[in-house]
């Protein structure tokens, strides 16, 4: 069956994504282990559940990481335009993850199982119902040579 992200629970407040991501990657063991992690990160402020918010990134940020080789570096933008605000994910990764993204409409429907690490699915699953709850969107991209990139887009909280 279709897998749904508890999303429907918990107060809704401006949250910024700035600080969500800097408690998250600095969370052990995620800081304890792995390749490094470079964060550029200004205020970036979003109108929504920040408990799920942080799920939804976790779980994604956790699973990139899983996939990214150990001399590789993980680097993580978070900013803002005037219409969104946006997590980027940019990884070494070797392009299964994307792929298994892209896939998800028919996972979802049980037409196809992406290959990958066991988890990758439910996280991409989780990640991508929490921005859709939001009103934003998870997309990805493999570019050859250079990795993954994953971007969260969320609608800025507009003071």
């Amino acid at each position: 069956g279709r897998v749904r992200a508890p999303i429907e629970a918990g107060e809704r407040a401006e949250v910024d994504l700035a600080e969500v991501v800097r408690e998250i990657i600095g969370e052990p063991p995620f800081s304890d282990r792995g390749p490094s992690v470079i964060l550029r990160a200004s205020p970036t402020r979003v109108w929504g559940d920040r408990a799920r918010l942080a799920t939804g990134l976790r779980v994604l940020l956790w699973v990139v990481r899983r996939d990214v080789g150990a001399h590789d570096s993980l680097v993580v933008t978070v900013s803002s335009d005037e219409e969104a605000a946006y997590v980027e994910i940019d990884s070494g990764g070797a392009g299964e993850i994307a792929d298994a993204l892209e896939k998800l409409p028919a996972v979802a429907y049980g037409l196809a199982t992406p290959a990958g690490a066991a988890g990758t699915t439910l996280a991409l699953q989780v990640a991508s119902q929490v921005a859709k709850a939001h009103g934003g969107r998870l997309s990805a991209s493999a570019r050859i040579g250079q990795g993954e990139r994953f971007v969260v887009e969320l609608p800025r909280a507009v003071s």
